[in-house]
């Protein structure tokens, strides 16, 4: 294969890599919004607890999603992403944990 065809192929990847990059971005903000918006919708109750738990593996997820796309595009600094965006203790606590079934929560 010729070098601009390699070239044209590492460009388009990380075109992709960068383009997903901005995906998990905007899905882990719409996610931590959703989440931090919980606590000021109504009193707690059963439902609400249950909303919560949702809305903490959903972003969770989301922040995982985004961490693993920046190390794809090269970028290691997880930590300054965690503090840039104040992502929760709790959220940070689960990253690498599943959380499908309540009964296996800590």
């Amino acid at each position: 294969m010729s070098a601009a065809f390699m070239s044209a192929l590492a460009k388009e990847l990380a075109e992709e890599r960068a383009q997903g990059l901005g995906r998990a971005e905007q899905i882990m903000i719409a996610a931590l919004e959703k989440y931090r918006t919980l606590g000021n919708e109504q009193p707690a109750d059963a439902q609400t607890d249950d909303e919560r738990y949702a809305r903490l593996w959903a972003l969770t997820g989301a922040v995982a999603s985004f961490v693993i796309q920046r190390e794809a595009c090269g970028l290691l600094d997880t930590n300054r992403v965690l503090k840039l965006y104040a992502i929760p203790a709790e959220v940070v606590a689960r990253l690498g944990v599943t959380g499908s079934d309540k009964s296996t929560a800590c």
